[in-house]
């Protein structure tokens, strides 16, 4: 041969290029140092003829550059583009990324590489392939939880915590969603933490409101100081049909309701109210017994009393017995069969009743008359149902 061209990596990692044979003798071309193309040329002692050998230099590329890997691990793979002949190594500069496959070659490559899970923050590592670096990212999937998931606080108010539960590194921060629960403590954090807050006194209604902590979403239920009064809180009224109102005292955004417990009790108005109010009722007339009736309002009882509206007849009024006496009968009418009557005798030493002392609505009253022993007429009477019942004898 009259050269050699292009003789590609000889022995370059040592930096020495081996012996070739060229007409039966061996010549020795100087060292590789360059990095770059050389040509080395040699003259053959007998011949004084020139000889040429070219070495081209290695190039490395890898593909991709990176990767991003979650936290739970997983596997990748690198590709190598290299001329022919040119050798290559791939090595982890971290313990948890390991090369599975093609930790050397030549020319074009592939490397297979692991990278363990992480329950820490976020890291960042390499591997040297061919030179050239490949940066590994595995970044941090954080889970987090609280404990309690709320808490019931008392009107009065008071003070609370919360524990977050989160893996290392992992960030978190907690902020209260209402004006009255305030975070006293522990408004960020990473990792495991504790969560301090107060909650103010509630002057009002019972009232919900959330601390959000580590994206969670914590509940806190404050009661109600919510108190009523009524005026008046009873009241007595005639028989006749009539209206009339109780006013109700509350504090701010403290609702109420009001209802009658009793069917002769109608509410006109002010069933519902929130802080002070009004409510309105109508009774109709009472034909029977005085009653009591009662309307919750604001859970507080008012009494209602009407007075009875019963009214009685007797028939007949009177009546004349003759001088020997006799019986005879009252007819007793009420407005109301629960109406209650009595009947009593006002001259009980000659006039007694025999039936009927007592009853309620339509009666009898029954009665006898002794006979007269003297020669003077006399008059007595009976008191049936508040009215007067007179005899003649």
């Amino acid at each position: 041969p009259t050269s050699f061209q292009s003789v590609v990596g000889i022995e370059r990692a040592l930096g020495v290029v081996a012996p070739q044979s060229v007409g039966g003798t061996e010549y020795g071309f100087g060292a590789w140092s360059d990095g770059g193309a050389a040509t080395h040329t040699i003259s053959t002692p007998a011949t004084n003829t020139a000889y040429t050998a070219t070495f081209a230099p290695c190039s490395f590329a890898i593909s991709p550059a990176g990767q991003t890997v979650s936290s739970a691990g997983g596997v990748g793979s690198v590709s190598v583009t290299a001329p022919a002949g040119c050798a290559w190594t791939a090595t982890s500069n971290d313990p948890w990324i390991t090369i599975t496959t093609g930790p050397s070659g030549s020319g074009n490559g592939v490397v297979g590489y692991s990278v363990a899970a992480d329950a820490g923050a976020q890291r960042i590592g390499t591997m040297t392939i061919a030179g050239q670096t490949f940066t590994v990212t595995q970044t941090l999937v954080c889970e987090y939880a609280i404990s309690p998931a709320g808490q019931t606080i008392g009107a009065t108010g008071g003070a609370g915590t919360l524990n977050v539960a989160a893996g290392a590194g992992c960030a978190w921060t907690a902020a209260s969603g209402v004006s009255w629960i305030t975070i006293t403590g522990g408004d960020s954090g990473s990792g495991n933490g504790t969560v301090n807050y107060s909650v103010a006194a509630n002057a009002g209604p019972a009232r919900t409101g959330v601390i959000t902590a580590a994206g969670q979403t914590f509940t806190v239920t404050q009661g109600t100081n919510c108190s009523y009064a009524i005026t008046p809180i009873s009241r007595t009224s005639s028989a006749t049909t009539l209206t009339g109102s109780v006013s109700v005292t509350a504090g701010k955004g403290c609702t109420w309701t009001a209802s009658s417990n009793t069917p002769w009790i109608t509410l006109t108005s002010g069933a519902t109210g929130t802080a002070k109010g009004t409510v309105k009722y109508a009774l109709p007339a009472n034909s029977g017994p005085k009653r009591v009736g009662t309307i919750t309002i604001a859970g507080l009882t008012f009494t209602l009393t009407q007075n009875s509206g019963c009214a009685f007849t007797i028939n007949p009024t009177s009546k004349s017995f003759p001088v020997g006496g006799g019986v005879g009968t009252v007819v007793v009418s009420a407005t109301d069969a629960a109406c209650p009557w009595t009947a009593k005798s006002n001259n009980t030493s000659w006039i007694t009743i025999t039936a009927g002392t007592s009853g309620t609505g339509n009666g009898t009253v029954a009665y006898s008359i002794k006979a007269r022993t003297g020669t003077t007429s006399r008059t007595g009477s009976m008191t049936i149902a508040g009215k007067k019942f007179t005899v003649t004898q």
